[in-house]
């Protein structure tokens, strides 16, 4: 049976006078759940190495992978002075968090899979970036064709 015209439509709250933004008018769907707060520092660290993964293979994925000590230096959540980075000469495309150490300020690896070797020259230049600011918690670098570009121009006659 349908309503009748004097009963009120479906609770439908369809406000046109609302000004929206440019962002509430082009967005649709459900809101994306905002950055996880976590009771445990185990579950927060395993959320970090399975986010630090996916973004070396998002990398790998763009072709950032030339050569052999391109890393990501992640800060640990509870030992502030300990960082995850990923093994020396590992391509990103395969990393899994069982694949990331977890190394000291001078690049020594101190946990997490030991059985290949940390980036430690690498590390120490990022250990100084970390050094510079407490709040950074990540840091990335990339040998890229730039350096091989610059490295093969041939001298002046």
């Amino acid at each position: 049976m349908a309503p009748s015209i004097d009963q009120p439509a479906a609770a439908q709250d369809i406000s046109r006078d609302k000004k929206e933004t440019a962002l509430e008018k082009i967005s649709q769907g459900t809101p994306l759940p905002g950055v996880p707060k976590f009771t445990n520092v185990e579950l927060q660290r395993q959320h970090m190495l399975n986010h630090m993964a996916g973004a070396f293979r998002v990398f790998a994925r763009h072709g950032f992978v030339e050569g052999m000590s391109g890393h990501i230096s992640l800060r640990d959540p509870e030992f502030p002075e300990r960082f995850w980075t990923n093994p020396l000469g590992f391509h990103f495309a395969p990393v899994k968090p069982s694949d990331l150490i977890l190394v000291d300020e001078s690049g020594v690896a101190v946990g997490g899979n030991m059985s290949r070797p940390a980036n430690a020259a690498g590390f120490l230049i990022h250990a100084a970036l970390h050094k510079g600011q407490a709040r950074r918690k990540c840091c990335m670098s990339f040998p890229f064709y730039l350096w091989q570009g610059v490295v093969r121009i041939p001298p002046s006659p």
